[in-house]
């Protein structure tokens, strides 16, 4: 007997990771959506993620597929003992610790640790997503409900009217505001974490001529208010470089990647020169806040 239920539609903003995944997924349950993004086309750009077992698995229960996909592009560590290492800490200071007697320590779990560029990731996510189910250049101006419906406002004028709108719009998101501004309206923005980023992806032949055998696995170097990770990527062409630094004082600029000059980013540091080196393959340089 046939189902009189009316299928439903569902409206995804944002195609980021979150909104291609739950596009994927709900292709794999065909329940119908649109994807609305407000870029031209696919962001092309970004660095390196790491992937943990619970977002493998989730993997597998979204789509199969997509697991398959993601370890053909996912990089490990390069050491085979350090196989199951989720990082190796070490200290930044000139010396990486040896002064202090610290050679290094791994932690870890019973899972494969793995890596990609988020380039790549995004590619094989957008792989499993027919094109004719994502509309670009769509920013959202308002979202408002009546009665079991949706409508979403556009900036372009056109008015569309869903089941459901499931927001994927990241930290600018219009999403938010329609679900806490009126009941938690303090909440709307995004919270700055007290702490930005300075990121780089270099060769990883030049890594390891500045590092040596930590660039071709994940490595954490830890100092006061302030720590980087280090991780192969692009199947292990590249060395992914993340550098936090603490932050007490509220983020005032306006845009969310603030450009420095190199004097600027090394006086930040008191650390290993090497890992300076590192810091300084990517010219301009940003630091980027986190929420």
């Amino acid at each position: 007997m046939e189902s009189s239920k009316t299928p439903l539609d569902i409206a995804i903003i944002g195609a980021g990771i979150g909104g291609l995944a739950l596009a994927i997924g709900l292709i794999r349950q065909n329940v119908t959506y649109t994807l609305y993004e407000g870029a031209s086309e696919y962001a092309a750009v970004g660095a390196g993620v790491v992937l943990g077992p619970n977002a493998l698995r989730a993997m597998d229960l979204i789509d199969s597929r997509l697991r398959g996909l993601y370890d053909g592009i996912s990089t490990r560590n390069t050491t085979p003992e350090k196989e199951h290492s989720i990082m190796e800490a070490l200290m930044m200071e000139e010396g990486l610790g040896k002064k202090q007697g610290w050679t290094g320590a791994s932690w870890g779990s019973g899972y494969a640790r793995s890596s990609a560029h988020r380039k790549a990731l995004l590619d094989i996510m957008t792989s499993l997503i027919p094109l004719s189910t994502v509309k670009f250049n769509k920013r959202v101006k308002t979202l408002h409900q009546e009665g079991t419906k949706a409508f979403i406002a556009f900036e372009d004028g056109e008015v569309v009217e869903t089941d459901a709108v499931i927001g994927c719009d990241g930290i600018k998101s219009i999403t938010r505001r329609a679900v806490l501004g009126s009941t938690y309206p303090d909440l709307v923005e995004p919270t700055y974490a007290g702490r930005y980023a300075y990121r780089a992806i270099v060769p990883m032949k030049e890594a390891i001529e500045v590092v040596g055998c930590y660039a071709p696995n994940a490595t954490m170097f830890m100092g006061p208010g302030c720590s980087m990770s280090i991780y192969p990527i692009s199947k292990g062409a590249e060395c992914n470089v993340v550098a936090l630094k603490k932050d007490n004082q509220p983020w005032l600029y306006k845009g969310f990647a603030k450009e420095v000059t190199r004097e600027e980013m090394i006086g930040e540091f008191d650390i290993d020169s090497r890992l300076i080196k590192l810091l300084e393959a990517r010219n301009p340089r940003y630091q980027y806040p986190q929420f």
